[in-house]
């Protein structure tokens, strides 16, 4: 799946750092990155520096700060797992970056869900949905160590799914970005 840009934003598209432009994303998340880190260069190039960091591995696990900006970083270990429901949030993009194991995320528009599994909490930007999704719009990413999803609040996505049929030990950093355009 992929989306067609045109050719300014084709020449915008080329300013995006190379990590952001490789992540996983559903097709409509290509257009709003360009959009918001357009709007806020800043705290995106501040977000891929903490994902440059030398200490990923060892840095605590929990919430961190970015400086200078309104995004912080939940630090997380987990063990992938093999049912789950879809997560969503309304007020920042998801910049998932995998430190080390892997992960499933299965990623469907929003809309597509009916089911509300937990009502939208505005204090924790977190609510889950699931039901019924056309299959044809379901979109089933694999991240391994290295690799970054990006997932926007149209995007409702079922993150920390095992790979295959046994789950294992992942550490990830999720960049949680402000929306600047609803």
């Amino acid at each position: 799946m992929g989306i067609l840009l045109s050719t300014s934003c084709s020449d915008n598209w080329a300013r995006i750092p190379e990590m952001y432009r490789n992540a996983e994303m559903s097709p409509k998340g290509k257009e709003a990155l360009l959009r918001e880190y357009n709007a806020e260069k800043a705290t995106w190039d501040a977000a891929l520096a903490f994902i440059g960091r030398s200490d990923l591995d060892t840095l605590k696990a929990g919430k961190h700060e970015i400086p200078g900006t309104e995004a912080f970083v939940n630090v997380i270990d987990y063990t992938t797992r093999l049912e789950g429901d879809f997560e969503y949030h309304r007020q920042y993009i998801d910049v998932q970056y995998i430190v080390s194991g892997g992960e499933k995320c299965i990623v469907s528009p929003l809309t597509d869900l009916t089911v509300n599994v937990e009502d939208y909490r505005e204090s924790e930007d977190y609510g889950m949905m699931n039901g019924p999704a056309e299959r044809a719009r379901i979109q089933e990413i694999v991240l391994n160590q290295g690799m970054v999803g990006i997932y926007f609040p149209f995007d409702a996505h079922k993150p920390n799914m095992a790979v295959g049929e046994t789950p294992e030990k992942s550490r990830k950093i999720v960049v949680k970005i402000p929306v600047t355009q609803r």
